[in-house]
């Protein structure tokens, strides 16, 4: 081992971000923020353990100026500066990147546990259309990489009219160069898909997210229209497969389908088609909700059925991409930090799921609209964990993103307030990932 000295003016210590998990021959330490990972035999430990009490800023080893370079072992300051620098990073101007067109608010379902509510007979016009479109292109047109348009509901395929007029509107700015890398989406019950709607999917390059909670009557209980709304839906799902499109299902998990997610994982992949799959949490309707360690336990079987596939599953990708690229993960969604809602009336809000209750959601002018001048828009893009001092000290704070705002918003009154559900599926994940990583490790 190589006996250099680390001497620093400094006490060294280890950082608060430093998480450590013993097994019967290994420690595993794990950064919070960094997500750096690093094995130690019991001896090694042990070392490091009585250097950082004996040392006075000196570090006796290798093991230890590793550690001191990933971060493990700080100076007493440190730690503070990094919380400093990342904070100061969430002043810096919002990007908008995602526009929801809520191009109707009418849906052929009266799914029980959907965030909009009541429901609402109202379809936005074309010149509103046009005007959102427009205002969100002008707004994202000095943005590299992609953009996103999202075409929301209600069911839009409903008012599929202002689907085609908007693919048309987005392909001729595209084509004329007054806009570019706009990605264009449907989230969809599926009903409603019919030969010609994924025709015009496939030639305007549109991606389709369609809603099924399972293969089986009782996984679609409520569904408001009956129980076996399956054979329509997988109709729908065919014809996108038949036409290239590209989909993902997602199932929206509750307690009659969270113990057979697994096999659900397997259906959608094997018999309708699913390169993406993804299992979310109810927003609100906490009656009908599995516990949060049931549906952690349940959407980790799904995902290692899906990896077993070469399949991507959404919920819990969110977490493993930021543990694996080593990048923390700031918001569960990347969209909330600059994403824009409108209405069928021409209301502006900063997130989707708020529809029901309209609160964040005002009339502005369009052709004027800058989102880092909205009050709504600004605090929604600071909540997060990384603000939040009592989070810091968890173990899971750089995977979690804190979960829904709209959860956040109906558990604890703000949605600066931390979800004590998602923190127990963070921490249940966070478990997993590493003990998954330790089984990777030494296979090989």
């Amino acid at each position: 081992m190589d006996d250099r000295k680390i001497q620093t003016p400094k006490k060294l210590r280890l950082s608060r971000f430093t998480h450590v998990f013993e097994d019967p021959e290994h420690f595993f330490m794990y950064h919070s923020i960094f997500q750096k990972k690093a094995f130690l035999e019991k001896s090694e430990w042990e070392s490091l353990r009585e250097s950082l009490t004996n040392s006075n800023g000196i570090m006796m080893n290798d093991t230890g100026r590793k550690l001191f370079d990933l971060g493990f072992i700080v100076t007493n300051d440190e730690d503070e500066k990094i919380i400093r620098e990342i904070r100061k990073k969430l002043d810096a101007p919002i990007e908008p990147r995602t526009l929801f067109l809520v191009n109707t608010e009418r849906c052929n379902y009266d799914c029980y546990y959907c965030y909009q509510k009541p429901k609402r007979n109202s379809d936005m016009g074309n010149d509103l259309l046009d005007k959102s479109i427009i205002s969100f292109l002008r707004m994202t047109r000095n943005l590299n990489g992609m953009k996103n348009i999202f075409f929301s509901g209600g069911e839009p395929l409903l008012n599929y009219p202002s689907l085609k007029r908007a693919y048309s509107t987005v392909n001729y700015l595209m084509n004329t160069g007054q806009a570019s890398d706009i990605g264009l989406a449907v989230a969809t019950n599926g009903a409603l898909i019919d030969e010609n709607i994924a025709k015009d999917a496939h030639n305007n390059r549109v991606f389709f997210a369609v809603s099924l909670d399972g293969y089986l009557p009782r996984h679609n209980v409520y569904r408001g229209v009956g129980n076996d709304i399956y054979p329509e839906v997988s109709s729908g799902i065919d014809l996108l497969r038949k036409n290239d499109v590209d989909y993902s299902i997602m199932a929206t998990v509750h307690n009659k389908n969270v113990q057979d997610l697994e096999k659900i994982a397997e259906h959608f992949i094997t018999k309708l088609g699913a390169k993406s799959i993804g299992f979310t949490m109810l927003l609100g309707n906490y009656e009908i909700a599995p516990s949060s360690e049931s549906f952690a336990r349940y959407v980790i079987k799904a995902f290692e059925k899906a990896r077993d596939y070469g399949v991507q599953e959404a919920r819990l990708s969110v977490q493993l991409q930021a543990f694996l690229e080593e990048n923390i993960n700031l918001y569960d969604c990347k969209e909330y930090r600059g994403e824009i809602v409108i209405t069928p009336d021409g209301k502006v809000g900063p997130y989707i799921y708020f529809l029901g209750n309209k609160k964040l959601f005002s009339k502005r002018r369009l052709d004027k609209l800058d989102i880092n001048k909205i009050k709504d828009f600004v605090q929604f893009s600071k909540a997060t964990p990384i603000l939040e001092d009592g989070c810091l000290n968890c173990k899971s704070l750089g995977i979690c993103g804190g979960g829904n705002h709209y959860n956040r918003y109906l558990r604890t009154g703000s949605i600066y307030n931390h979800d004590p559900e998602f923190c127990t599926y963070s921490k249940m994940v966070l478990d997993w990932m590493i003990g998954d990583l330790r089984k990777s490790v030494f296979k090989k």
